[in-house]
């Protein structure tokens, strides 16, 4: 359905009267006055009705933990005790939704995530294009934040940065604790960060064997990883490498911005109509290319602080051993710090007695 511009331009506008507010409201929160800063939201009107008006909220809150390291874990309690007005049948006006408030919080984690990530990357590339697929018509306050949010990181030191994506594992690992977070976002998180580089690789199925037959048949490509396996998700006709990288990460369940194309030596663009290859293309995993201590600190202070919620279930217990076999195999050429946090997080490990 299309969006008039004037909803829009209204939406805008209400979220920049109640930004101020909001801001103000989650820079002074702590436990003991949770439900008044919960009640002053309900007075907000939240949870509101417009979808944009809960991603934008979503980001500031997510935004803040980032700066505050230290108060992860009362903004996941602020998180889930408005989730709680979104469950009441008679909020607002009736059309609070919990799913999509719990849903708009982890995409603008994961956002976050991304975006530190790169903003760190030595081999750093235009930011919004990973971005593009993911918007939709009516919201460009949303773009405009990320926009913002980039161009703010590419002025921060490697520290700053650093303590961001530290603070951002703190957040993610209290979601874990308090149930919004499972092993699988955990992974997910992982993989973002480049600790996690292995793909599960579904075999094929006699439906889609002949799904390909088809393909071959219109002079459509095939893509292989370098396994030589075919994925399910072979592309479509009409269909963008954006579009169909986003089917592969569902697939593999792994991060989209990761994966590529290689159609020979060069790499396939983002935009680009795969009606217009021929030949088998390449699937690229890309590297994560952070300071291996930065990515080391960030990854077992998630690891140790969700350790106690992971090894409660046999998913959890599994992430656990690959990402402490990963360090197994990577700290020998380690520097004395990673070292030292891998040690702490493996005590943590150890003592839950992981089987």
């Amino acid at each position: 359905m299309a969006v008039c511009p004037s909803d829009v331009l209204m939406v805008e506008q209400h979220w920049q009267q109640l930004r101020r507010h909001s801001l103000k409201l989650i820079n002074s929160v702590s436990v003991d006055k949770m439900g008044d800063t919960v009640e002053s939201f309900r007075h907000l009107g939240f949870p509101w009705a417009e979808p944009q008006l809960l991603n934008s909220f979503a980001g500031l809150i997510v935004s803040a933990s980032g700066g505050h390291g230290f108060y992860a874990e009362c903004y996941s309690k602020l998180i889930c005790a408005l989730n709680s007005l979104c469950e009441e049948p008679l909020s607002a006006s009736g059309s609070g939704d919990c799913t999509h408030f719990f849903s708009a919080v982890k995409d603008a984690l994961s956002a976050q995530f991304r975006q530190i990530v790169r903003a760190m990357s030595e081999d750093d590339q235009t930011v919004p294009e990973t971005w593009r697929p993911a918007l939709k018509l009516g919201e460009s306050m949303r773009l405009q934040a990320l926009g913002d949010k980039a161009d703010k990181l590419k002025q921060l030191s490697a520290g700053k940065l650093r303590d961001r994506l530290v603070n951002s594992c703190k957040l993610a690992a209290s979601l874990v604790h308090l149930g919004v977070y499972s092993a699988d976002d955990v992974s997910q998180i992982l993989q973002c960060l480049g600790v996690l580089n292995e793909v599960c690789l579904q075999p094929v199925d006699a439906e889609s064997q002949t799904s390909s037959s088809a393909l071959e048949k219109q002079a459509m490509p095939r893509v292989a990883m370098l396994s030589g396996r075919f994925p399910s998700s072979q592309p479509l006709r009409g269909e963008t490498m954006s579009v169909w990288r986003d089917r592969l990460a569902c697939e593999l369940k792994f991060p989209c911005e990761r994966l590529g194309l290689l159609d020979g030596e060069a790499e396939v663009s983002l935009d680009a109509c795969l009606d217009g290859f021929s030949d088998t293309l390449q699937v690229l995993l890309r590297r994560v290319n952070i300071k291996e201590e930065y990515r080391v600190e960030a990854a077992t202070t998630l690891v140790s602080k969700a350790a106690p919620d992971l090894v409660v279930n046999q998913s959890g217990q599994d992430l656990l051993r690959q990402v402490l076999a990963h360090w197994e195999q990577l700290e020998p050429d380690l520097s004395k710090r990673a070292k030292f946090m891998i040690m702490d997080a493996k005590t943590v490990i150890d003592f839950l007695k992981v089987p």
